[in-house]
């Protein structure tokens, strides 16, 4: 439970570094700063959902179901993100001039 509670404080101080760093920069540097930001508040949530929350007698490989939970998130996220984007480019090309 120690080593969980320390994985999910790290994650968290990662994302905030994340995001400070996000603050500073612009373009394509800014957008994947962002993206890590949202990566490591997720770790840090499923860290602290699994591995702090749930009993180690019921949850003994927390560690693989934080990295498994973590990845299908974050790659719905980044799914939606590029439909966005894709939706987005299709609404500027059929959007008069």
């Amino acid at each position: 439970m120690i080593i969980a509670t320390r994985t999910s404080l790290i994650a968290y101080a990662v994302g905030l570094i994340a995001v400070g760093a996000s603050i500073t920069v612009s373009g394509a540097s800014q957008t994947m700063e962002q993206y890590n930001a949202a990566a490591a508040f997720i770790v840090s949530w499923n860290a602290f959902r699994f591995g702090v929350w749930k009993d180690e007698a019921k949850e003994p490989k927390w560690i693989r179901t934080v990295c498994i939970d973590s990845g299908k998130a974050f790659g719905i996220l980044v799914a939606l993100a590029l439909i966005g984007n894709t939706l987005s480019d299709l609404e500027k090309s059929v959007r008069p001039h």
